[in-house]
């Protein structure tokens, strides 16, 4: 923004928070099914939040999948250990965004053997 006055002048500035963006992905894994305030979404996925507002991310602890083609049927499964980008051992995890928020819910890989 820029303001040129030649004479006294009188400026009054709006300004408004900007939503911010809640951003979710899963590592090793992807395709995870993610729940966001309720809403059901897959990851990697991208929302815009209300300022401030208490926010509810959730993912399951276990995710059995089909992971060898060597193996018919499930033969691994991501168990989850922990957020990057916050706090928490829980696979749920609540708090207020304020700002532009990217987390991942890192699980660790265990094959069936």
């Amino acid at each position: 923004i820029e303001l040129t006055s030649n004479s006294p002048s009188e400026v009054v500035a709006r300004y408004r928070e900007i939503d911010p963006t809640l951003s979710v992905k899963a590592a090793p894994v992807e395709d995870v099914e993610v729940l966001i305030d309720g809403q059901v979404m897959e990851t990697p996925t991208s929302v815009r939040k209300k300022f401030n507002s208490q926010t509810t991310v959730e993912v399951a602890s276990v995710i059995e999948r089909e992971i060898s083609d060597f193996v018919s049927g499930i033969d691994g499964r991501f168990v989850f250990s922990g957020w990057e980008g916050a706090d928490g051992s829980s696979s749920s995890l609540s708090f207020r965004i304020r700002e532009n928020t990217e987390l991942t819910a890192v699980y660790a890989v265990e094959y069936k053997v």
